[in-house]
Parts: C-alpha cells; structure tokens; sequence
C-alpha cells in the first residue's frame, strides 16, 4: 500500500490530541515505557491526517502517557478513509496479542461500508470465497439479490482485503463468526497471557464460553470469573461443560458464586495402608475419569446432531417436513438419552432407516441427504461406543 506522507521529518504532537479506544497488552505497554525511560521515544507513531487517528503506535502511546510525556514523535500520513482502515488491520495483525478485538472492530467497520452490508454480514461475506464454490453457497448468493457481475466484484473485494491485510478469507470469517456469537463487551478483553495465572480472557477461553453458552449475561459472568480466579483454558473448558450440564438455576448461581478452584480441589492425598486401598483408589480415579469422559461424549453427539447440514429444499421440497421432524425427533433422543430414559441406538436406527428409504425414492443420488445419512451414520457410530462405554462402567462397579 502506497502513502503519501505530508511530512518527512518527525513532528511533535501533544499527546492530549490523540486518542483512541482499541485494547492494549498492558504487560507490552509496561515494556515499552521501561523502554522509554532509558532512552526516550525511538520510533515514532503513524498518525493519519484526519484527526490526529493511530495508525500504529497503540502500545507506544500508552507507554508514553504511563511516564508522562506530553508529546510524541509522529510521522503524518496521508490517504483515503478505505486506506486509512486497511493500515490499521494490516498493523493489527502483526500484534497478534491484541489483534482479536481490533480485527472485529476494523473489519466490521470496513464491511458495513460497502454496497453488500445491507444484505449479508462480514462473516458470511468472507466465508463466501469457499461456499460459493458449492451449488447451495451460489444459490444463496442469488437469494440474497446478487446478479453474477455483483457477486464477482464482492469475491474481489474479499480477496483482495484479504491480500492487504495478511490473512485468509476464512481466518477473517471465523474471527468474525466467533464475534458475532459473544457479548460485545467481552471482545475487547481478549488478549494474550504471559504467564500461566494472569487475568486475561484467551481467545480459547473465550471459544469454550460461547460455543456453548449463546446467552450474554451468562457469557459475560463466566467469562468474569475466568479472569477473577485466573483459570487456564483447560479449567475455563470443565467449568463451561459444568455449567452448560446443570439442571438446576440454583446450582448453577451456586457454581458462578463459588470459586471453580475450590470446587476443583484435588483431594487430600490418602495414606495407603495396603496394596489392596492402593488400587482401590486408583480404579475410583480411572472411573471417575472415564465417567467424565462418557459425559463429554454425549455433549459431542448432541452436537453432531445439533450441526447437522441444510436439507435439499430446492430439488426435493416434499422431503422437507419429514426430514425436519426426523432431526427433531433425533435432537429429543439425544437429549433424553443423557438423562438415561431412552435407547438412543434405537432412535437413531430409526431416523436412518427413515431417511434411507426417502433417498431410495429419489430419481437420482441426492448428494446433500446422503451427506445427512453420512453425518447420521457418524452419530450412530459414536452413539455405539458410548453405549459400550457405559455397559462397561456400569459392570466394573
């Protein structure tokens, strides 16, 4: 990207004229300023012309402020808005501890500034580069009001955008999916982690959160109390599943009122007296893991079932309300079967006999509901392990 810089010598702008509201590594901007500190301000901030606005130069910014310089070095910039926006994530991505919040940020803004925002999100729009090449993605695209011509220059607004800012299509939708998913006001707190226990929100953290908790307040109080107590991912990932497998509302006020540390506590190391105590312990251990574990995969086949893909509506339209109540039927199964009142492999060899007999009356291979019978198939697999794992649970006690 080519600027015109205004100015070629360094100038000195009053710190009080520059602001901004993007997050910060508060452990980098501690650096910077200690930096500073020994041998002054080295490179200077990037400052667009419109309003004294950051380019680059976010972290040094704030270390300035920190050791209470009134001035920084900056260099002028001058440029378009649509430039002016492409810097700033390009800058963004190259910090890769706060880039999550100031992509969501910077990327939205420069969709919702093209002709196509009224009509699809960023996150789609980007994801379009790879649906598109699908016959379902197309027709969609089409749905939607595009004509061929439009629909071509969104994919060269997306690849190029893509090219200036360094990543992929895809990486920018699935940045941008994972924000449309959280609570506005726990973006910003995204960041890295310089240490094992610091108060930092990780994009992992984060991910185990949303993806399974759609409500905000809640998203909002977990994710508080993962930055409270200072948990790691793996912690964050068992208080989430925890939480998202609690019945009842007292419980789970009770689960974000009591530190996860405390309710995770290892207990107390028993004195073995015998050989026989010693592996009695260890086979409660093993089954205590393997019951975690059962209980994990049962989440994982609700989310099978909960994900499976769109059903062939255009070609087949008759096929929809069968379908429809076929997965239906299958999201109850699975649900009742984790409170253990039905035979979930039962269920499941009915919803696949239904649907192979509907494809059967096809004129032509169906591509689509055989995906749906594949996904049906890989649900029934793990159903069978699952089942197995729990007739092997239940004889070892």
């Amino acid at each position: 990207m080519n600027y015109r810089e205004i100015e070629r010598v360094e100038l000195k702008i009053p710190l009080r004229e520059i602001t901004h509201d993007v997050p910060v590594d508060k452990a980098h901007v501690q650096t910077l300023a200690e930096s500073i500190r020994k041998s002054g301000q080295l490179s200077p901030l990037l400052v667009w012309t419109q309003g004294n606005q950051i380019i680059d130069g976010f972290h040094r910014t704030e270390a300035l402020r920190s050791v209470g310089t009134d001035v920084a070095l900056c260099n002028l910039i001058e440029c378009s808005t649509e430039e002016f926006r492409d810097a700033r994530i390009t800058s963004a991505v190259m910090h890769k501890g706060v880039s999550f919040a100031r992509i969501v940020m910077w990327g939205r803004e420069a969709f919702d500034a093209t002709p196509w925002s009224a009509r699809m999100g960023g996150a789609e729009a980007f994801h379009l580069d790879r649906s598109i090449q699908r016959p379902q993605g197309y027709r969609r695209a089409l749905r939607l009001g595009f004509a061929h011509d439009e629909l071509q220059e969104l994919l060269g607004w997306v690849k190029q955008k893509s090219l200036i800012w360094g990543l992929k299509p895809e990486q920018i939708a699935n940045i941008l999916d994972l924000a449309d998913i959280t609570s506005p006001s726990l973006v910003p707190l995204v960041g890295p982690r310089h240490q094992a226990r610091e108060e930092v929100l990780t994009r992992p953290m984060l991910r185990s959160i949303v993806s399974q908790i759609p409500d905000h307040s809640v998203q909002e109080a977990l994710a508080q109390k993962a930055i409270a107590e200072k948990l790691n991912e793996a912690e964050v990932k068992r208080l989430v599943f925890t939480y998202a497998n609690t019945q009842s509302r007292e419980k789970r006020q009770s689960l974000l009122s009591t530190s996860w540390l405390e309710i995770e506590k290892p207990t107390p190391k028993l004195i073995i007296v015998s050989e026989e105590d010693r592996k009695r312990v260890e086979e409660d251990r093993r089954k205590a893991s393997e019951r975690f574990r059962i209980d994990m995969m049962a989440s994982m086949l609700l989310d099978v079932a909960r994900n499976l893909p769109e059903l062939p509506i255009d070609s087949h339209p008759h096929l929809r309300p069968t379908v429809d109540k076929s997965i239906s039927q299958l999201l109850v199964s699975i649900s009742r079967y984790q409170q253990k009142d039905v035979n979930l492999i039962t269920e499941l060899e009915a919803q696949i006999e239904q649907l192979t007999a509907e494809n059967r009356d096809l004129k032509k291979e169906n591509e689509l509901l055989n995906r749906n019978l594949t996904a049906l198939r890989s649900a029934m697999g793990m159903a069978r392990k699952l089942s197995d794992d729990e007739s092997k649970l239940r004889r070892d006690n």
